[in-house]
């Protein structure tokens, strides 16, 4: 817990931080390209499977982070999305194991219209908090690697006022569990998100 707040606490400031450069920059010079920055948050709809349990059902969690938008020119950009993410399973409608990460995607933008874009790229995800159940109660566990790697997709459609919804998938390409954790067949990660996000300028 100790540790989510801490992350929780620097993504804030961090976006803050650069909110406040930004506008720095757009003062200095107002035709230059600038840098755009966002906060989002929403819901998390995710699946293990592989050396899992085969009746494993998704798992309805959260996310919460910011977007750092490079613009290139008029129709393609680059995004950063650092987020806090948990995800996990169910079985039998019950928790079977929650992890929390902390992802940064950088992913290319393309855009089809001033309202929708759509976006792709890779991912690194960082293991912040693992738990699993056992006895019936979840538990913390040492399983999972610290650094995995994923692929990102998805689409945004920006509403007036600043406003934007955003449906991303989520796949982590590389295996999650480590070898010397009991890993036999590879685990994996589906990942389905649905967010609403503000933008700053």
């Amino acid at each position: 817990m100790k540790k989510l707040t801490f992350i929780s606490a620097l993504l804030f400031m961090s976006v803050c931080t650069l909110n406040i450069y930004a506008q720095k920059e757009k003062t200095k010079n107002s035709n230059s390209n600038e840098l755009n920055f966002a906060i989002k948050g929403g819901l998390n709809f995710s699946k293990t499977f592989g050396d899992v349990e085969n009746n494993n059902s998704f798992l309805t969690d959260f996310n919460l982070g910011a977007i750092v938008k490079i613009p290139t020119n008029l129709n393609f950009g680059i995004q950063v999305e650092p987020q806090l993410s948990r995800v996990g399973s169910t079985i039998n409608g019950k928790t079977n194991s929650r992890f929390t990460f902390f992802d940064i995607p950088v992913l290319a933008q393309i855009h089809s219209d001033k309202k929708w874009s759509f976006e792709a790229g890779p991912k690194l995800a960082v293991t912040l908090d693992q738990k699993q159940i056992r006895q019936e109660q979840l538990e913390s566990v040492d399983r999972l690697k610290k650094i995995t790697l994923g692929l990102v997709g998805g689409a945004t459609y920006n509403f007036d006022n600043n406003w934007f919804g955003q449906f991303r998938i989520n796949h982590w390409l590389s295996d999650i569990v480590r070898k010397d954790a009991g890993d036999t067949e590879g685990t994996s990660i589906w990942l389905f998100q649905l967010s609403v996000g503000y933008w700053f300028n």
